[in-house]
C-alpha cells in the first residue's frame, strides 16, 4: 500500500453551512419529477443507514458514490474511516459533506438532565470520501452491498413474512381477490394478505416488503409518525410503503425497479409532493423505516460515525 498522508480537512466556516443548506433545499426540490425521485431511490439504497438530509447532501455532490467513510482519523486508540481497513485518499480526493453527531460533554449531559431535558447531540457537518478516492488493501466483503446472485427472492419473502409476524401481524397468501392488488394490511385486524396468483415469487418478497413498511408506517403503532400514520393521504402512504421497499430490495440485492418507479410516479403525482417540505417529511420516514427493515433482514447498517442529522 503506498502511504500517503490525507489532504487538509480544512475548516467548516459559517458560508459552508449557508452553502450546505441551500444544496439540502435545492436537492429536495428537484426530486419532485419522477427521474429525480428515482435518482433519490437509487442512491438511498446504497446508504439506508443515512438520514434523509444526508442521502440529500451526498447525492447532490457525488451521485456515483458507492460507499463513503472519513479519510482515517485516530479516536480512542483506533483508527477509523479508510485508515482502518487499509486504504489512503488519492491526490485530489473530493469531500463530500455530511452531518454527523458530536456529542455534549458529561458535564453538560447531567446539567440538561437536571433540568428534566431530553439530551440530544449537537451536529456538525464532516468530510467523507468515496472509495473511488482511495487506494490500497482491497475493500473487505460485505464491506459493500453486495447484489444477490439469481432469483433469490423466496428467501428475501420469508424472512419478510417472519419480521412482519414478529410485529404482531398476522400474514395471509390469498389468490386474486384484491381487485388487481399485490397485497394489502389491515391494521385494524392486524392482518397483511400477498396474493399469490399470478404472481412469482420476486413480486410476492417485494409486496411483502411493501406491506411490511405499511405496518412500520402506518398501522398506528409506536414510531409510526403523528396519527400513527394512520391519517396520512392514501398518496403519501403508498409512495412511502413503495419507496421503502424498493430500498431495502435493492439494498438486499433484488432490482424492483421496473414495478417500483412506475408505481412511485404515479402515486406521486397525487400527493404535496411537490411541496419541498413534504418530500422532506416523507424522505425522513422512508429512510427510517428502510433502515429498520434493512436491519431486520439481516442487512448492514454501519454505525452512527456517518448517522446524519434528521
Amino acid at each position: 500500500m503506498r502511504n500517503s498522508s490525507s489532504p487538509d480537512e480544512g475548516t467548516f466556516d459559517k458560508a459552508r453551512f449557508d452553502q450546505l443548506k441551500t444544496v439540502l433545499a435545492d436537492g429536495i426540490s428537484k426530486i419532485t419529477s419522477g427521474g429525480d425521485w428515482q435518482r433519490y431511490l437509487e442512491f438511498a439504497a446504497r446508504f439506508p443507514n443515512y438520514s434523509f438530509n444526508n442521502v440529500m447532501l451526498a447525492l447532490a455532490q457525488r451521485p456515483d458514490a458507492t460507499m463513503l467513510m472519513p479519510a482515517g482519523e485516530r479516536k480512542s486508540g483506533r483508527h477509523v474511516g479508510w485508515f482502518a481497513i487499509g486504504r489512503v485518499l488519492v491526490p485530489g480526493a473530493q469531500k463530500i459533506w455530511i452531518w454527523a453527531p458530536t456529542p455534549k460533554s458529561k458535564a453538560l449531559q447531567e446539567e440538561i438532565r437536571a433540568k428534566g431535558l431530553a439530551v440530544r447531540p449537537n451536529f456538525m457537518a464532516v468530510p467523507v470520501y468515496d472509495l473511488a478516492d482511495t487506494e490500497g488493501d482491497p475493500v473487505p466483503e460485505g464491506a459493500t452491498v453486495t447484489l444477490l446472485a439469481g432469483d433469490d427472492a423466496a428467501g428475501l419473502l420469508e424472512l419478510t413474512v417472519r419480521f412482519i409476524e414478529s410485529l404482531g401481524f398476522t400474514v395471509e397468501f390469498v389468490g386474486d381477490i384484491l381487485g388487481g392488488a399485490n397485497g394489502d394490511m389491515d391494521p385494524t385486524a392486524k392482518v397483511v394478505r400477498i396474493v399469490t396468483e399470478g404472481r412469482d415469487q420476486r413480486q410476492q418478497a417485494k409486496t411483502a416488503l411493501h406491506e411490511a413498511a405499511h405496518v412500520i408506517l402506518h398501522s398506528g403503532g409506536k414510531g409510526t409518525g403523528k396519527g400513527g400514520g394512520i391519517s396520512l393521504p392514501r398518496p403519501q402512504k403508498e409512495v412511502e410503503a413503495e419507496s421503502t421497499a424498493f430500498i431495502v430490495s435493492a439494498h438486499m440485492g433484488v432490482d424492483t425497479g421496473d414495478y417500483s418507479f412506475g408505481y412511485v410516479a404515479d402515486w406521486a403525482a397525487s400527493t404535496g409532493f411537490t411541496h419541498k417540505t413534504a418530500i422532506e417529511h416523507s424522505g425522513r420516514r422512508i429512510q427510517r423505516a428502510a433502515a429498520q427493515l434493512v436491519k431486520a433482514l439481516g442487512g448492514t447498517v454501519a454505525e452512527g460515525d456517518l448517522e446524519a442529522a434528521a
